[in-house]
């Protein structure tokens, strides 16, 4: 009896303390929460927090936006252009292995044009590559990205 209300009193002064760590699932799910807010942040700075230096982003009918410095200024120039107002990543797979893995998945979201404060309901598909950066943490290195909607 005494060890159990040792164990009792124990776990209620130091169990709670201790945090298990976060599965690799958990992680790339905090992952696409954050890159969510950082584009409905609408700031570039908080975008570029979440890629890889060597980040890479294939859509379809556009050149790749290849590094950092590139997306900066793709973002910049969408950013000057929209205001995303809600953004929803859907993940329907995940796989790790080490410092790699990869999501896929679906988005939505909802974005205002500045020129006419017309909204625009956005759905699409998402193929994201991630690698874990010096600390850990789980990064976006590629994002290949389409929309729903036909091309016009």
């Amino acid at each position: 009896m005494a060890i159990v209300v040792f164990s009792a009193l124990f776990c209620m002064n130091g169990c709670a303390a201790v945090k298990p760590e976060l599965t690799e699932r958990e992680a790339i799910n905090s992952l696409s929460i954050a890159y969510a807010q950082a584009f409905e942040s609408n700031q570039v700075e908080r975008v570029l927090s979440v890629v890889t230096d060597d980040f890479v982003a294939i859509t379809p009918d556009k050149p790749p936006v290849s590094g950092r410095r590139a997306l900066k200024e793709a973002i910049e120039n969408d950013f000057s252009h929209m205001k995303v107002l809600a953004l929803h990543f859907k993940l329907d797979e995940v796989f790790s292995t080490g410092d790699w893995g990869f999501a896929r998945g679906s988005s939505n979201g909802t974005i205002k044009m500045k020129a006419t404060d017309q909204q625009v309901q956005l759905k699409g598909k998402f193929l994201w590559i991630l690698r874990k950066n010096e600390k850990s943490i789980w990064k976006v290195a590629r994002d290949s990205a389409f929309g729903d909607e036909p091309p016009k």
